[in-house]
């Protein structure tokens, strides 16, 4: 029998509006009602004010450094310009999520960091 770890998502036109977006990304965790779920979530804004998703996750375990790392790889995947440097991302400072914003999204711009808690 296999275990479900997580789901990974995307939506079709989170890549093709990402260059028209904020250069602001919010991100935040949030512990599910079932089993030991975390959903994971980054947004951007359009010029109108909405919120566009970046992209989602359900991983199982907590909001930790090892989902967030799995998180931010999956959202640079999908979202390669999430590592600009005129990208500024704003999180709660939750547990892991600092270290894996600088280990996975400011890898390429160190010393120059854009984050905002």
């Amino acid at each position: 029998m296999k275990f479900l770890t997580g789901i990974l998502i995307a939506t079709s036109t989170s890549k093709k509006q990402l260059p028209f977006l904020e250069e602001v990304i919010q991100a935040d965790g949030a512990h599910m009602s079932f089993g030991k779920y975390t959903l994971f979530s980054a947004y951007a804004n359009t010029a109108n004010g909405t919120m566009a998703p970046l992209g989602f996750a359900i991983l199982f375990g907590n909001e930790d450094t090892t989902n967030w790392i799995k998180f931010w790889r999956f959202i640079k995947l999908v979202n390669p310009i999430v590592n600009q440097r005129t990208k500024t991302v704003i999180t709660d400072q939750d547990k892991g999520s600092l270290a894996s914003i600088r280990q996975i999204l400011l890898k390429e711009v160190c010393g120059n960091e854009a984050v905002h808690c």
